[in-house]
């Protein structure tokens, strides 16, 4: 079954509903079923397999938490979730340094390389806890309910 943006004109509650709906009866009837969405949360929530395509190119394909977590294009992963890509490179001895004063642990070969980082992964230090500090200024802010981004 072939579904080109379904969901595209529904208001979020309801999307949300029935894309939870449309995933039970897909596993249901056992259909095979190429969902086509431009919405990086409908694709990951529903899907099995995500095929991410640039300009008509596959970038990645594998499961959600694959294309999520271990994005193996910048495209992929700044287009499957917000992140920040900051330029750092590897030293070959177990390290990555960033923008020259932050220095990661890390492995790989030496080289240039450009690091991702999801909000999710970062939180602010506790009293007297150690560990790698990154020093920056909040530019904006958009609050969403569940959320607010910085």
């Amino acid at each position: 079954m072939l579904l080109d943006e379904p969901f595209s004109n529904l208001d979020v509650q309801f999307r949300v509903r029935l894309r939870e709906e449309l995933r039970e009866l897909i596993k249901r009837v056992n259909v095979t079923t190429l969902f086509v969405t431009h919405d990086q949360e409908e694709g990951l929530s529903i899907a099995d397999r995500v095929v991410v395509m640039n300009k008509g190119i596959v970038e990645q394909v594998g499961r959600p938490s694959e294309i999520y977590e271990h994005p193996q294009t910048g495209f992929v992963a700044s287009f499957i979730g917000t992140c920040s890509s900051l330029k750092g490179c590897l030293d070959g001895s177990g390290g990555l340094q960033l923008n020259g004063d932050v220095w990661l642990p890390c492995d790989g070969p030496a080289g240039e390389v450009t690091a991702i980082i999801r909000p999710e992964f970062v939180r602010p230090a506790a009293n007297g806890e150690t560990g790698f500090v990154l020093k920056g200024r909040v530019v904006g802010s958009s609050y969403l309910g569940h959320i607010s981004r910085s």
